[in-house]
């Protein structure tokens, strides 16, 4: 199972990176991205998205060179994909008002966090905890 969630993690945590990208490089694109949550469809969406990418990282942790680390973000991540129904179109949008009114930098600040944490998270999800060290591979 982790063989065949690894290079998919890796995936997701390449397309967080992705999106930093964007928000660097252009940072209204990457707003009109985010207003898509703003609407139930893109909310559903970044809610499964979330409860998906946090379950794959707890499938992968105990193989992974930070399992701790991804075993929290995983929980986070499921926490907040259960969270963003809950607290409604009207709650999120809010948020994502605030968000954007503060102008371009905060998306830019963002966008270097976002590939931060895609580029360690990629990291951390390649195999090379303690049952690696000599390019072993786990069954």
């Amino acid at each position: 199972m982790v063989k065949v969630l690894t290079p998919a993690v890796f995936a997701l945590c390449a397309l967080t990176a992705a999106a930093g990208v964007l928000g660097i490089v252009s940072p209204m694109r990457l707003a009109e991205l985010i207003v898509l949550i703003q609407e139930p469809a893109g909310l559903y969406t970044a809610s499964v998205l979330r409860l998906l990418f946090g379950g794959a990282l707890l499938c992968v942790a105990s193989g992974s060179r930070a399992p701790l680390t991804l075993t929290v973000i995983g929980w986070i991540l499921i926490f907040t994909g259960i969270f963003y129904p809950i607290a409604g179109v009207e709650y999120i949008g809010e948020r994502v008002r605030w968000g954007l009114a503060l102008g371009p930098s905060f998306l830019l600040g963002w966008g270097v966090i976002a590939v931060t944490f895609g580029g360690l998270l990629g990291y951390a999800v390649v195999p090379g905890g303690p049952d690696h060290e000599h390019g072993d591979e786990v069954a």
